[in-house]
């Protein structure tokens, strides 16, 4: 072909040339467009991944409750590029949610506001159901309550709830409303969110169980620190007299108890001792007792006889009635001036006397009234009794003779009576600690379900 036949061969048609052209230009613009989505939606994904890796490590340092909380809602934003975020706790006693922390121009608003019943509300539901919710537009959903948006002048559009599960039990949901960019969240947001989440719930457990423990072990200390002072309060110098001796023991079934016991000197010659249950048990019972102690005491050297001394503290627990709490109690006034024993006794078990002469144990007959603190204006009868040289008294509460073995038996009275009976020579101190050694043999491998309390007195 010659050069001037190449000039005259006819062109393509432009129209044909552009859209050809054209059509290339638009597929490649939709290939660089996708490719943009794509690598937008994997930065995304690699900033949010980043994001949790980070929240992992923060959440999972920290075991303060209140402080976790509030970094793993920040989180929930960051992650999840939320204009708002809240996390609500199951309150297993109310079976309500309750807002714990919520962020965002709402935040305060809603912890002020929201205690939401189970299956109440889009979150009731999540913590109902235990399964998630990814919702584009709440106001077209049913379960949405419009209330609070109303109390608190946001507008909540699209919203990602999810549970807080811990062996697959919900203890919490956590949200996320309305992205900042005002898209919708994803199904990927919610896949994300609920990792997120599984993590939550793995480190409030964490912190929780933190928590306890050091309750726990503040609960021991000032536990042992109450006994410390319970114990300050019974007596353990004894009155120094070489007609009598004493002996004392007790023994609590928990860190600190009711029993009680005192003993004191007293005008004319005269020794008061006086062993006591109050009705409870633990810092209740352990205080009413202290104040108990300081009362009688006083009120015993006021009074010179036995039953104007019960008349009178009876009457002042009645008038303190503390959350209808009363005492045991038995009151021995030895008069080792006359060589005489009163006694008086208000619903307490009998002292067992060991006599010389019979060289038996047995149990005083003694008229016994109602508990202190719980009729006023009581009158309690006195039993006198003489005293003679090498006698002795035992004062025990019912913890000694309840005591259970294996089998569920009772120590029992008539036990403690033989143990009197048959350990006669023993000092009063030494007899107090063979008896305490023989009840917790007896109750071997058995809980102690009471306090342990016995009081001995021998006559020189």
């Amino acid at each position: 072909m010659s050069l001037f036949d190449f000039i005259k061969k006819p062109l393509p048609p432009p129209t044909e040339q552009t859209e050809e052209t054209q059509t290339k230009i638009n597929r490649l613009e939709t290939q660089l467009r996708l490719k943009e989505n794509s690598l937008k939606a994997s930065t995304q994904k690699i900033s949010m991944l980043s994001n949790l890796i980070e929240a992992s490590k923060n959440i999972n340092s920290v075991l303060d409750l209140s402080q976790l909380l509030t970094i793993i809602i920040e989180f929930s934003q960051r992650i999840m590029n939320a204009d708002a975020g809240s996390l609500m706790l199951v309150d297993d006693k109310s079976k309500e949610l309750v807002f714990e922390v919520a962020l965002g121009d709402v935040g305060e608003n809603l912890k002020k506001q929201i205690r939401l019943p189970m299956g109440q509300g889009i979150a009731g539901w999540v913590a109902q159901a235990g399964e998630p919710l990814n919702i584009e537009d709440v106001y077209e959903d049913s379960r949405f309550c419009r209330d609070y948006d109303i109390k608190t002048g946001y507008r909540t559009k699209s919203m990602l709830c999810v549970p807080l599960k811990v062996n697959e039990k919900v203890i919490g949901v956590g949200q996320v409303i309305n992205k900042v960019d005002g898209s919708s969240f994803s199904k990927e947001d919610l896949e994300m969110f609920s990792i997120f989440c599984s993590l939550t719930a793995v480190a409030i457990e964490k912190a929780r169980m933190h928590e306890a423990i050091l309750e726990n072990e503040k609960m021991t200390r000032e536990l042992e620190y109450a006994k410390t002072i319970q114990q300050s309060f019974l007596t353990h110098q004894f009155p120094s007299n070489e007609h009598i001796s004493f002996g004392a023991q007790n023994i609590s079934a928990k860190h600190v108890g009711g029993d009680l016991y005192e003993a004191f000197s007293l005008p004319n010659n005269r020794v008061g001792v006086v062993i006591g249950d109050v009705s409870g048990k633990g810092i209740s019972a352990a205080l009413y007792m202290a104040r108990f102690i300081s009362d009688f005491r006083f009120l015993a050297e006021l009074q010179p006889t036995v039953d104007e001394v019960l008349v009178r503290t009876n009457n002042v627990l009645c008038e303190r009635s503390l959350q209808g709490m009363f005492i045991t109690l038995c009151y021995l006034c030895f008069d080792l001036e006359n060589n005489k024993l009163y006694i008086g006794n208000g619903g307490h078990l009998p002292p067992i006397t060991y006599d010389p002469l019979q060289k038996k144990a047995f149990p005083l007959k003694n008229i016994s009234g109602p508990p202190l603190g719980m009729i006023p204006n009581m009158k309690y009868g006195v039993q006198t009794y003489d005293l003679m040289p090498g006698q002795h008294f035992v004062l025990y509460t019912d913890g000694i003779i309840e005591a259970r073995n294996r089998q569920k038996e009772e120590f029992s009275l008539d036990r403690l009576i033989q143990e009197v009976e048959s350990h006669e020579k023993l000092t009063s101190e030494e007899l107090v600690t063979h008896i305490i050694k023989e009840v917790q043999k007896y109750s071997s491998g058995v809980s102690q379900h009471d306090d342990l309390t016995v009081v001995a007195i021998k006559m020189a």
